[in-house]
């Protein structure tokens, strides 16, 4: 016979669909209303645009292909996501705010998917804006659709793996600038483990190998989408993301 009252206990506990998506409508809400989301977004196409068109040497070259744009994303998706994640955490913990989820009817792992979930949605919908270049460039010749598109499956998920990490740098620092940093630092290390590759030895390197956000990222622009690549970045959104929910449970 079920016991009601452990089973009320564990429905408290469980993750609410509905609290969940409270926490997201409003992180969506103050994105929409904050110049700061605004500004990245600029930045972030304004530089892919400058890379593709004219770093690249489309106009002269004439050769349709995304591969210069799958290459420079990381980079400046590791500057912007670090930028719109900064003060998810941060910023409530020096205003005193966070204090204020522990007398609400809403757990702290809701609180973290809430916004997890809010900045991986608003970083996918950043990568929607460039879905103008290969549909520009399909009026002037044929692309490789399949290579597109896994190389934007790459990119989403490699936005959900860099605002985990955002996350988590924002839960431990009460400055949204130094969380910045934290987060910029550690994804751009992600980045970089696949120029050592060669610099190491054998065995490590094959760990510093699978530990490289670049190598894993080389198979989804190269049209091959890969089970261990979409494992590699779910753990790493849920490290960041259990993290997070460990060192938010240790602040309420």
């Amino acid at each position: 016979m079920i016991d009601a009252n452990n089973t009320v206990q564990a429905q408290s506990v469980l993750p609410s669909k509905r609290r969940i998506g409270a926490v997201v409508r409003k992180e969506w809400q103050e994105l929409l209303y904050s110049p700061v989301a605004y500004i990245v977004i600029a930045i972030y196409l304004v530089i892919t645009g400058i890379f593709i068109f004219f770093i690249n040497n489309f106009f002269l070259s004439g050769i349709l292909d995304l591969r210069t744009y799958f290459g420079i994303t990381p980079y400046i998706l590791a500057f912007s996501v670090s930028a719109l994640t900064m003060r998810l955490l941060s910023e409530e913990r020096r205003s005193g705010s966070i204090e204020v989820l522990g007398t609400l009817p809403i757990s702290t792992i809701e609180v973290v998917l809430g916004k997890f979930l809010a900045l991986w949605l608003f970083s996918g919908l950043t990568l929607l804006f460039t879905l103008g270049y290969p549909v520009s460039f399909s009026f002037l010749g044929e692309l490789d659709s399949g290579a597109i598109l896994s190389g934007y499956v790459g990119q989403i998920l490699l936005c959900g793996a860099f605002v985990a990490i955002g996350l988590f740098a924002s839960s431990v620092s009460r400055n949204p600038i130094s969380s910045f940093f934290i987060a910029f630092l550690i994804t751009l290390i992600l980045l970089f483990l696949e120029f050592m590759l060669r610099a190491v030895p054998g065995q490590f390197s094959l760990f510093l190998r699978n530990l490289s956000a670049g190598y894993h990222l080389q198979n989804f622009t190269n049209g091959i989408i890969d089970l261990r690549d979409i494992l590699y970045f779910f753990s790493i959104m849920f490290l960041g993301v259990y993290a997070s929910w460990l060192k938010l449970q240790t602040l309420r």
